[in-house]
């Protein structure tokens, strides 16, 4: 629940009418980067924010909004309060005042009605949170705009704190964001570390975490992951085997980094991935041995295979390998160095070969 504390957040004293003034000052109080629309988007999104931190910021921020929307509101009024016939005329203010006289109504600078379609809710943490960060920049380049047309100091007074309050907001989404991207951070450079549950965030963003497991790293480095220049080689050859399957006489070769591949580079990624998918499988299967459900077994072989470290559901990053029997850990044991230390090096240990040369 709100307390309203029967103040306003800074205070205002406006001696002069001026409602050519009002006329674009209202734009921030019920135009498209106006509070009103402010207050609503983070209030709403706040409610699909995958964990309390980031719903406690969005609500923080979101009744803050309220509050300088009753300033704006404020700030309209005492412009217009006071206005004689002459001024409303001169001041192209007579459209305006015909439907509303001296009230506060939400609309555009343009006299467009406010409407909800100029906020975005999506339920996604990412998008509500780069786009909250865009609407305040936006709110911020119309405080700009309004200081530069006013000359009243009752009333740039006012709006320079109002746009000082809109970076701070900026600031804080843009660390809040960095707590979502830090967790993306840490699953495609298979770090392991986990700031808060992303067990807790909505099922679109859990799935993107889960297709990073899979892409992992860059090629020669430490980290897990079937690698990023693995799929680049997956999808050029994917590209010209469609074109040949369209001109049978074309000669497509498969370039990257403006180099050609040749047959064994494209033969050693297919053999990999095709050994990839028979150890993920045969994990998979074993482990399901166990009676858990099916996102607990994939997300286990997934996070261990490509070294990633959690999962989701009963190996979250809340959670531990600790619920699966000893026969199931020695399954995940093997997925852990096969990912480490790849997977032709441990498929060669099994090799009887191997070993009659020792």
């Amino acid at each position: 629940m709100f307390v309203y504390e029967k103040k306003l957040e800074y205070p205002i004293r406006i001696k002069n009418s001026n409602p050519a003034l009002a006329k674009f000052i209202c734009s921030q109080y019920g135009g498209p980067d106006g509070e009103l629309g402010a207050s609503l988007r983070y209030l709403s999104q706040r409610y699909a924010m995958p964990y309390p931190e980031l719903s406690a910021i969005l609500t923080d921020i979101g009744t803050e909004e309220l509050g300088h929307l009753e300033m704006v509101g404020t700030i309209v009024y005492q412009l217009t309060r006071s206005m004689t016939p002459e001024q409303i005329k001169q001041s192209g203010y007579d459209t305006y005042f015909v439907d509303h006289t001296a009230g506060v109504f939400p609309q555009f600078a343009s006299g467009t009605p406010w409407t909800a379609a100029t906020i975005g809710v999506t339920g996604d943490v990412i998008a509500d949170l780069s786009e909250d960060m865009s609407a305040e920049q936006k709110a911020r380049k119309t405080y700009d705009n309004i200081l530069r047309l006013c000359d009243d100091p009752d009333v740039t007074d006012v709006i320079r704190f109002l746009r000082e309050r809109e970076v701070v907001h900026y600031q804080r989404f843009g660390e809040a964001l960095r707590q979502a991207a830090f967790q993306v951070g840490s699953i495609i450079t298979t770090t392991g570390f986990s700031s808060c549950d992303f067990d807790l965030w909505p099922t679109l963003s859990k799935e993107i975490l889960v297709m990073l497991m899979f892409i992992g790293a860059c090629a020669g480095s430490t980290g897990g992951g079937i690698k990023v220049s693995r799929f680049l080689i997956l999808g050029k050859t994917l590209a010209k085997e469609l074109k040949t399957a369209l001109h049978p006489q074309v000669v497509a070769p498969a370039r990257m980094d403006g180099k050609l591949l040749n047959h064994e580079t494209i033969r050693t990624t297919n053999v990999f991935v095709a050994a990839y998918i028979f150890i993920f499988a045969g994990s998979f299967f074993l482990i399901s041995l166990n009676g858990f459900d099916m996102v607990t077994n994939f997300t286990a072989v997934a996070a261990t295979l490509n070294n990633i470290g959690p999962g989701l559901v009963k190996v979250g990053p809340m959670q531990n390998f600790g619920c699966f029997a000893d026969p199931a850990k020695l399954v995940l044991i093997f997925d852990m160095l096969a990912g480490r230390l790849e997977i032709f090096p441990m498929l060669v240990l099994f090799m009887p070969d191997t070993w009659r040369r020792f």
